[in-house]
């Protein structure tokens, strides 16, 4: 029976991200419905805690002097032959690697997800050649590829063991936090959000230009940061520079459904994305997004119906989209509810767990 299904995850990292907080929360799913779970990671986060409250067993694999020396790889194999998993369920690059090295010693199948191009030369990707090279030879060595996005390029995957399985969240339905809007100075202001970590992917000077010239036009928006990352000192700088400071709000939190509600917008400026989980959390609150999509064609948004989209990678556009909602209050409540209503019908969570099950 499935229920009875024995999963060992493996995930690079379980500090906060997309991919970090779907593993917790497809974990917690599939705990309630009896599945036998073991989390296998390789970096530490504020993830672990969520997933140790649930009871679930949780693993550093680590090596005697670096990461991915022998006896890192002697660590995971003995770890993943001790559980005998059913299945081993990878998630970002570096797991993925590992799990179809250790699923073909051990014999066992293995289900990669990939949450992004990462195996593509682009922004934010320093080893892409490598990393397809490495992927191109172990192509064949996992069981089924998993694709978060119906846009995500599968070149070089076989594509009878890869199948599309678009991430999905629960509908969001948690008040607004009065004592964080007030704590954060956010009554009577224009709260403009984004959330993710602060790397060169998610291409946040992008979004801090663009808020100091929607502020010049606007002095009641204030822009509000959650995440947390190597970038930034850099980005509080960028901030002091355009003297925005004290209308940007840096945040470090791993519950971002606890500030959805506060925002009036969400923006994405990023270089790349999968299908994004903040994104779709964003919507499910009914918050309007205004998201760069340089093709012009998003497998969520609809310009104009359940979001705005900005072709171009430029501060201006990105404002203007934003303007938009500032000063016409009927398109955005129009959008608000159009937004919802598409995660509600096209990205439930429950949906994305049972076709997980199904590749199980």
């Amino acid at each position: 029976m499935k229920t009875q299904l024995r999963i060992t995850h493996l995930i690079t990292s379980l500090k906060v991200g997309g991919a970090e907080a779907l593993l917790v929360d497809l974990v917690s799913e599939l705990h309630n419905d009896g599945y036998t779970n073991q989390v296998l990671y390789f970096y530490d986060g504020p993830n672990r805690l969520l997933l140790d409250k649930m009871g679930v067993k949780t693993v550093r694999i680590s090596g005697l002097f670096r990461l991915y020396d022998p006896i890192f790889f002697l660590r995971l194999v003995k770890m993943v032959r001790v559980f005998r998993p059913n299945v081993i369920h990878a998630s970002l690059w570096s797991a993925n690697l590992c799990a179809r090295v250790v699923g073909r010693l051990l014999g066992i199948p293995v289900l990669c997800a990939i949450h992004s191009n990462t195996n593509l030369a682009g922004a934010g990707n320093k080893n892409s050649r490598f990393r397809t090279a490495i992927d191109r030879v172990l192509k064949y060595w996992a069981s089924r590829y998993v694709l978060v996005s119906s846009q995500m390029d599968s070149t070089f995957l076989p594509a009878k063991r890869t199948v599309v399985i678009q991430n999905g969240v629960r509908v969001g339905s948690v008040a607004s936090n009065q004592k964080l809007m007030y704590s954060l100075d956010l009554r009577n202001k224009f709260v403009v959000g984004a959330v993710g970590r602060f790397c060169s992917v998610k291409n946040y000077a992008l979004l801090l230009d663009s808020f100091a010239l929607l502020n010049t036009k606007y002095q009641d928006t204030v822009l509000v940061l959650l995440g947390q990352g190597e970038l930034e000192t850099e980005l509080k700088d960028q901030a002091k520079r355009f003297g925005i400071m004290d209308k940007v709000r840096f945040i470090h939190s791993n519950k971002a459904v606890e500030y959805y509600s506060l925002f009036d917008c969400f923006v994405m400026t990023s270089w790349e994305e999968g299908l994004s989980i903040a994104l779709l959390e964003a919507m499910s609150f009914g918050v309007p997004p205004v998201v760069v999509k340089p093709q012009g064609v998003h497998e969520v948004i609809e310009h104009d119906t359940n979001g705005l989209l900005v072709g171009h990678h430029d501060k201006e556009l990105i404002v203007q989209e934003i303007e938009r909602l500032v000063v016409d209050p009927v398109l955005h409540r129009q959008i608000a509810m159009e937004a919802q209503q598409t995660i509600q019908h096209q990205f439930s969570f429950t949906k994305m767990v049972d076709c997980y099950k199904e590749q199980y």
